[in-house]
């Protein structure tokens, strides 16, 4: 059996940054100096693995960047509202117009924690309260494994042993068995189904970018197709640029018969 360490933490990606032009013209610029690099690497899905790090390493940038900038914009309009406030004539339109820039901001940043806890329904005038706030630690508690039962019964509580149970667990279950012919023989005949000529032909066909982009607007919002952190709106945002580099690498998937780390790895929240 393996070891297997503690991570370091998901990193997952701000959907607000792809409603950011700039963000969005520096993706679009990497995905295109990128894909001159696809002939340095040993395969596709190496290419693309080492390109999903370079866009996370981007994306990490731009928020901090973005929330510095925020920081200071909501500051520099908190000391303006106090100043036009003080005057000994103030100014009503100038302090309703500063006012309502700082409402405006708040409900943006309310936003932003609505959509962590998953409530369905926000009132621009709602404040994120401590029930809400409890509404998000609910969250992170209710998907947190505490304790596993190994196959013999026994309870792990601590964090390595949850560990190894799990990784236990997942190693017995894709461990490759062998199959009785006999067996085999015996399903397979009581099928009393078959696909047509035409079926399988369909079916053998390679997957197409259309398929791709049909199966990729199934996916409910803000749901990862792997653990690289860029949820399902990150592909639509820049399907038109990466939609035949996508293709390919699941081409490559199905001849290779093989998945990008990102894609065969899984999280445990302990």
């Amino acid at each position: 059996k393996t070891t297997t360490k503690r991570g370091h933490g998901y990193w997952k990606l701000d959907r607000t940054l792809l409603q950011n032009d700039g963000y969005k013209t520096q993706i679009k610029s990497f995905l295109t100096t990128w894909a001159t690099k696809r002939e340095s690497f040993e395969n596709s899905l190496s290419w693309w693995e080492a390109g999903k790090l370079y866009i996370k390493n981007i994306s990490i940038d731009m928020e901090k960047k973005l929330k510095s900038t925020d920081n200071i914009y909501i500051n520099n309009l908190t000391r303006k509202l106090k100043q036009a406030q003080c005057k000994s004539q103030p100014n009503p339109h100038l302090i309703f117009n500063l006012t309502k820039k700082i409402q405006e901001h708040s409900i943006k940043q309310n936003k932003k924690i609505f959509d962590k806890t998953k409530t369905t329904v926000f009132e621009e005038n709602e404040k994120p309260t401590a029930y809400f706030f409890n509404l998000e630690k609910d969250r992170k508690r209710n998907i947190t494994i505490t304790e596993l039962r190994d196959t013999a019964g026994q309870l792990a509580t601590e964090t390595h042993a949850i560990l190894r149970v799990a990784t236990d667990f997942y190693e017995d279950l894709y461990e490759t068995q062998p199959t009785s012919a006999l067996d085999q023989d015996w399903l397979l005949d009581k099928l009393n189904k078959h696909l047509t000529e035409e079926e399988q032909e369909h079916l053998d066909k390679t997957i197409t970018v259309q398929e791709l982009f049909t199966a990729l607007t199934k996916m409910k919002p803000n749901r990862t197709p792997g653990i690289d952190g860029l949820p399902m709106e990150f592909y639509l945002t820049f399907w038109p640029e990466i939609k035949e580099v996508f293709k390919t690498v699941v081409d490559d998937i199905y001849t290779t018969k093989s998945l990008t780390p990102s894609q065969s790895n899984a999280i445990l929240t302990l």
